[in-house]
């Protein structure tokens, strides 16, 4: 659905959420690339730019080339070159855990139970039945056990991991969404094999490519100092965050809005404590603030 920024009010939770349109393109961020670097910032992330049915385009149709609704392929060489001479990094966004139920892989999949790609995905023994992200269908979980996966997603010179990074696009890095449940499902654990594999492909095109992993819960144990370069985490901060801001909500769904958002000036009220590390001297342990 195709929505006027002047007109059309964003739906916060409901059945349209997730298909609301608003024009954006990655035109328009090079056109605030000045303000950007105002900010102080250097280090642009874009959320997934691979076509889907949603706009928040987590459920890939295909990881082959950019949305044509976000300019296409050009339009983000023209974003990566702008950025680089700037002196700004971009860094993508790539769901090593799930696809969406319309990706090339997943159709095939689903209509040939024999074909490769079935292996990509956790079918039921007839083939009616598969496991997806947090059970929503439209984002249906990859299988890394499958050889042919990680070939065609990681190991390919035309894998989604190596593309992107190499011209004309020149990523600077990955994002990896929900890292921490990557190859994990009930007993089977490939978290770290996955990593790995993926840091590895990335440091092999470029060695100063920075490689982020989602985590929803703590994510030290999932850090060996062999893959993943640091986290993007929302335990310890958006939880706690959320939850204030929430005030006396029944509910705080902390995969989307924490409640309906404010349309009105914010009131005056005092900051919830927030616990800061600060390292002291050799042979102590920090202390928090």
């Amino acid at each position: 659905m195709l929505c006027s920024w002047d007109t059309t009010p964003v739906e916060g939770a409901g059945p349209q959420t997730p298909y609301q349109f608003y024009g954006g393109d990655l035109s328009g961020v090079v056109e605030k690339l000045d303000h950007i670097q105002q900010l102080g910032a250097d280090v642009i992330y874009l959320t997934p730019f691979f076509p889907a049915r949603s706009n928040h385009r987590y459920d890939a149709s295909t990881f082959a080339f950019v949305d044509p609704l976000l300019g296409g392929d050009q339009a983000l060489v023209e974003l990566v070159e702008a950025a680089h001479a700037r002196g700004l990094k971009v860094m993508g966004d790539l769901t090593a855990n799930h696809s969406g139920d319309a990706h090339e892989w997943f159709r095939r999949a689903l209509a040939e139970p024999d074909s490769e790609e079935a292996g990509y995905y956790y079918f039921n023994d007839d083939h009616t039945g598969y496991e997806s992200w947090y059970g929503v269908p439209s984002l249906p979980k990859l299988n890394w056990t499958s050889k042919g996966l990680r070939e065609r997603f990681v190991l390919a010179d035309d894998s989604p991991v190596a593309r992107w990074l190499k011209p004309p696009f020149n990523l600077d890095g990955w994002r990896i969404d929900v890292g921490n449940m990557t190859g994990r499902l009930g007993a089977t654990d490939l978290n770290h094999d996955v990593a790995r594999l993926i840091a590895d492909r990335v440091r092999e095109i470029n060695p100063d490519a920075a490689l982020l992993a989602e985590a929803t819960n703590d994510a030290a144990p999932d850090f060996s100092g062999e893959h993943w370069h640091g986290a993007m985490t929302y335990s310890n901060f958006t939880r706690p965050l959320w939850s204030w801001l929430a005030g006396d909500a029944a509910h705080v769904n902390f995969f989307g809005t924490p409640c309906p958002a404010p349309t009105g000036p914010a009131p005056r009220t005092s900051w919830p404590p927030i616990w800061i590390w600060r390292p002291l001297s050799a042979g102590t342990s920090g202390s928090r603030t």
